[in-house]
This record gives C-alpha cells, structure tokens and sequence, in this order.
C-alpha cells in the first residue's frame, strides 16, 4: 500500500455538450494549464475559439457534429483533468492535459478508446485520424504503436518570439506603414465578407474546384467576432485606397498566462514580400507587449517566420490510424 492517507483522483468522463457555459470552461481549463508544461503542449485560447467558429462554419459541420468529437474527463472536485477531440472535420485529434502529472497510462488508454470510436472522420480513403503526440511523449507514443498506429511523415511545430529581454523597449514602438497605397484598420472595419475573399486568395483556394464556398468563410468570420476571447483591437488587417484587404492578422491575448498567439495571417499573392505582414505581426506584438504578453506563439515554422525572430520550441508528431471498412461477410 501506499502512504497513509495517499489515494489517486478518478477521473471520469462526461461528453462535451456546447452552450456558453461549456465553452468557457474549456477556454479556462487551456488558459490554466499553459503555464504548468516547461514546453506548450495543449492548444492555446485562439484555436478552441477559432476551430468553433471559422473552421467549423468553413466545413459547414452543426454545433452537434462538433460537440460529438469533444471527450472530458474530470477529477474528483469537477473540474476538467484532461480532454480528447477532433478539430476541423479531417480527422485532426488531439489530447490535452490539466497538468504533466495527469496523463497517465490508464487515462490515455480511455482517451484512446474515445477517439476510436467517436473521431473518425473520411480520410486518405478510408476512416481514420492522425493524432497529434508531442515529441518526447513516450507514454502516448508506446499506446499508439501497440494500437498499431503509424507514425507519419510530418509533423506540426510551435515556435515563439519574446516580447520581453533585449530590445524589448523597442517593441512598444509603432513602425510607419511599409506601402504607401495601405492603411491600417482594426475590428469593425475588417469586414468579414472582404475578409473572407483575403483568406480565400491567400490560402490558395479561391476559384479553384470544390473550394469552400465565401459565404461560408463570410459566415465564420462574423461568428469569430462573438467568440469570448475576440478583440477587435487585435483584429487587424491592411487594406488599400479602395478597401480590398491585402493582409490579415487575428490576435490573440491570454492575459492570466501573459502569452499571446496570432491565427491566421496572410497576404493576398499580388501584394507579398512588400513586408505587409512583417508589419501586421510587429504591429500586434506590440500590441500584445502592452497587454502584459511576454511571448508570442505561431503554429508554423516557415522560413518567413524564422527570419522575423521566431524559434522552434516543439513538435507534435501525426500518428495515423486507420480502421479497417466493416463487411457483410458475402464473397
């Protein structure tokens, strides 16, 4: 037996079920256990309010096939130890912690179980996802292979840039405009809709076949604007005399973690390398510096990024695994 008086917390599961409520939980529970990790593992505020809102309206999924792929397991006092989900209807899956402390072999185990079962999604052909397993994660590593998933090829970086430290006074400074046919705007004036046709040509799918259709994106964007960590004063975005968006950034501020995040950026083909989105990111690190943030995040490790003062901090490695097509046993 263990020390006197020692026990272990159960955790149990409850189904995500969406409402204002709910939602907010989840946000705190991401805000709370940023800082308890020595490397981020778990999502940040940004992408639990931007996969609701964008991605969701994007992939044209209701609030229940969404809340469907949203698994909680929590401890003895309520509170969310640990949660299992899906994220934008392609068979993405993540596993997020309240702490290192309560990842366990058991608990992963029924997180596994969970997302079989209730995760799948059409993907390279057949069901399946690809779980996100932080590098250095023996522990969820040893389950994927015995479970005879199969380690991908790719993975999906974190990098950071300090906001603090050397020429960290510098950081509060505005910069001029870099082009003179822009102007910058913020919140109201980022009009979903031009929005919506900025992304649609940056990410490359606009005109193309099967794209996701504007109004679609039009709609998500609206949406993001009600979602509970929005800012319009980190909604920003570059336009030109005649009002077409030429670059766009969304910010994010977690203030209890003084961390903030940026999602998406992007820049129109006709108007890159003019360094329109060297200027939306200094322009929101400086915002974010007099919040309180003392590090921005990005989910990317392109070269721009790097050259622009960001590192690589972390990886999570995709595990493929693939459920075999159910047959009728006729020949």
């Amino acid at each position: 037996m263990g020390a006197a008086g020692a026990y272990t917390l159960k955790h149990h599961f409850t189904p995500y079920r969406h409402g204002d409520a709910a939602f907010r939980e989840v946000e705190s529970f991401l805000s709370e256990s940023a800082g308890r990790f020595a490397v981020p593992r778990n999502w940040f505020i940004d992408r639990w309010n931007f996969t609701f809102s964008v991605s969701r309206l994007m992939h044209r999924a209701s609030v229940s096939e969404w809340e469907s792929c949203i698994g909680l397991w929590r401890d003895d006092a309520g509170r969310i130890a640990a949660m299992s989900h899906e994220e934008e209807q392609n068979g993405d899956v993540f596993f997020q912690f309240a702490d290192p402390e309560t990842e366990t072999e058991e608990l992963l185990e029924e997180m596994f179980d969970f997302a079989e079962a209730a995760c799948l999604k059409p993907r390279s052909g057949g069901l399946g996802f690809g779980l996100r397993i932080p590098r250095g994660d023996g522990a969820a590593a040893r389950i994927a292979g015995n479970r005879g998933y199969l380690r991908g090829d790719w993975s999906e970086p974190l990098s950071s840039r300090s906001l603090k430290g050397a020429g960290g006074a510098d950081i509060l400074k505005a910069r001029p405009l870099p082009d003179g046919d822009c102007r910058l705007v913020e919140g109201a004036a980022v009009d979903p809709e031009r929005k919506a046709l900025a992304h649609a040509k940056a990410f490359g799918y606009y005109g193309t076949d099967g794209a996701v259709p504007l109004e679609a994106v039009t709609e998500g964007f609206a949406a993001l604007r009600e979602t509970p960590s929005y800012r319009e004063d980190l909604d920003l975005a570059l336009e030109d005399s005649r009002g077409n968006i030429l670059c766009f950034a969304g910010f994010w501020l977690d203030r209890p973690s003084r961390l903030g995040i940026f999602e998406p950026l992007g820049t129109v083909p006709e108007r890159r390398r003019r360094g329109l989105a060297g200027y939306l990111i200094d322009e929101g690190a400086r915002r974010l510096a007099a919040c309180g943030a003392e590090t921005l995040y990005v989910g990317s490790d392109q070269a721009f990024y790097l050259a622009s003062g960001f590192s690589v901090i972390a990886r999570q490695d995709v595990w493929e695994y693939r459920k075999e097509a159910a047959t009728n046993g006729e020949s």
